[in-house]
């Protein structure tokens, strides 16, 4: 028989107030990259990073980051991180933008790293039910979720252009947390009282993933986005 601890879920870490502003900030979040407001401004930042091919919405490019950050690792798992800098320094100041626009709305809704760690875990576990989407916010798409990996790629892009190294680092260790949560408990899209996990198993999340460093978040990407 599994003890009290074992069993005991996360919902008690999560404060009302930080389970509000995870939720505005998923909603802001989604609607400036995919919903309501993908707009020309958008479009142009998704361009001239070469995520899009064109004005044209249908022709995305969303892939491109990762999957050569992931052929330069295979090549060349030494030296692969300078020839991958080299390619994105083509698109640096498209890169630069679209990330200054991402932290924008981070910083707007999530004031501490702490509290942009918990609006990740909350996102991959799928327990942020918003009534004006008749969803929750999660990841879209079936496993292996590939939006995990694209924006992996574009982190990794973004430090290999500039600076706030520290940020982007824990941004991208949330990042694999919540994907984890999301692979293990693949919540329903439209269930408004999913499950928490277990808390020992969150801590267990946390306690690698928190000590990640680039080159290791990129082996662990690789591995689940082969």
């Amino acid at each position: 028989m599994r003890s009290q601890t074992e069993v005991m879920s996360a919902s008690d870490l999560y404060s009302h107030d930080l389970l509000g502003k995870a939720k505005e900030f998923w909603y802001k979040f989604d609607n400036r990259y995919e919903g309501k407001e993908f707009d020309v401004e958008v479009k142009k930042l998704y361009l001239n990073c070469y995520l899009m091919k064109s004005m044209d919405p249908d022709i995305y490019n969303l892939d491109w980051m990762f999957s050569f950050l992931r052929n330069e690792m295979r090549a060349d798992p030494q030296n692969y991180e300078q020839s991958f800098s080299t390619e994105v320094q083509k698109y640096k100041d498209g890169i630069m933008k679209l990330a200054n626009d991402q932290r924008g709305i981070i910083d707007n809704y999530l004031k501490s790293s702490f509290e942009i760690q918990q609006a990740f875990e909350l996102f991959g576990q799928g327990v942020l039910y918003d009534e004006r989407r008749r969803t929750v916010h999660k990841m879209d798409g079936s496993d292996p979720f590939v939006g995990y990996a694209r924006w992996h790629g574009f982190i990794r892009a973004r430090v290999s252009v500039g600076q706030d190294i520290d940020y982007w680092l824990k941004l991208d260790r949330y990042l694999l947390i919540a994907y984890m949560l999301q692979s293990k408990l693949k919540p329903p899209e439209t269930k408004q009282d999913n499950p928490y996990i277990l808390k020992k198993d969150l801590s267990n999340y946390q306690s690698s993933c928190l000590s990640f460093d680039f080159k290791k978040l990129d082996e662990e990407f690789i591995h689940y986005f082969s």
